[in-house]
C-alpha cells in the first residue's frame, strides 16, 4: 500500500484549517489556532488545533492540543468509506 497512515496524517496537516472547518464547524480561527469547545463540536475554547508550523516535531501543524480525552476524539468521528 502506497502512503499509509503517515501519508494521510501529512495530508490532513497540510489542510488542517479545512479539516477543522468540516469537523469542528462550531469553532473558529484565532491567530494560528482553531478553537472549539470539544470533540463533539460544541462551541467553546477548550480544544485547539495548531494551524501553522512545520510538518514534523512538537509544534507540527494539525496537532490537537487542549483535548484531555483523545480517545473521545477518536471515537466521536464517524468512519467514512
Amino acid at each position: 500500500m502506497k502512503g499509509g497512515a503517515a501519508d494521510v496524517a501529512a495530508r490532513l496537516a497540510e489542510n488542517a484549517e479545512a479539516v477543522c472547518k468540516e469537523y469542528l464547524s462550531q469553532g473558529r480561527r484565532s491567530g494560528n489556532y482553531w478553537l472549539a469547545g470539544d470533540v463533539h463540536d460544541n462551541p467553546g475554547r477548550s480544544l485547539f488545533v495548531r494551524l501553522v508550523g512545520s510538518a514534523r516535531g512538537a509544534r507540527r501543524r494539525g496537532q490537537m492540543d487542549g483535548c484531555r480525552d483523545r480517545a473521545a476524539w477518536r471515537s466521536s468521528r464517524p468512519h467514512r468509506a
